[in-house]
């Protein structure tokens, strides 16, 4: 099925995610509007929402403990770091953490990192934060003297080779 979403909410300008959240063999669409995340089945009827604000960068989906989270930055009356779960037709908030700046230019990236589950974004000040899932402690370090202008999603991976995961920002 198709449907056309017209909606000037910010939140809107990134990509929905995609993946089957309930382990039933069908993938679910998770997208965020007035607001609020959505998970949509293949049909696209809501099978749950929640207000979270406005969501802040392009969000990603992350394998922990077995469970998939939904992971996003977004606007409350502050910002926050969010992870989510998706179980038995309810979105579970699995913890925030308060951000101290504008958590409003970077996606987010996952990974495996020194054997912790973490995630990885930089903040408009241009600090980047490393996020451990485990621990929910927010590790970060400014990268520039300027602030960022334009949304950033970091690349991450082995880039030179020397057994150590790296991130780039562009």
């Amino acid at each position: 099925n198709t449907a056309n979403f017209t909606n000037n909410d910010f939140g809107t300008d990134f990509q929905p995610l995609v993946s089957d959240l309930d382990n039933d063999g069908n993938n679910e669409i998770i997208i965020f509007s007035n607001n609020s995340l959505i998970i949509l089945n293949p049909q696209l009827e809501i099978k749950s929402q929640t207000k979270i604000g406005s969501i802040l960068g392009q969000p990603t989906l992350f394998n922990v403990n077995g469970t998939t989270n939904i992971i996003f930055n977004a606007r409350q009356d502050s910002d926050y770091f969010f992870a989510y779960e998706f179980s038995n037709f309810d979105l579970i908030q699995n913890f925030n953490i308060s951000l101290s700046n504008d958590a409003n230019f970077s996606g987010i990236k996952c990974l495996n990192l020194n054997g912790a589950n973490s995630c990885v974004f930089k903040d408009k000040l241009n600090y980047v934060h490393a996020t451990d899932l485990d621990s929910g402690q927010d590790n970060s370090y400014k990268v520039s003297e300027s602030n960022e202008k334009i949304q950033t999603v970091p690349a991450i991976g082995d880039i030179d080779n020397d057994g150590n995961e790296d991130a780039v920002f562009w």
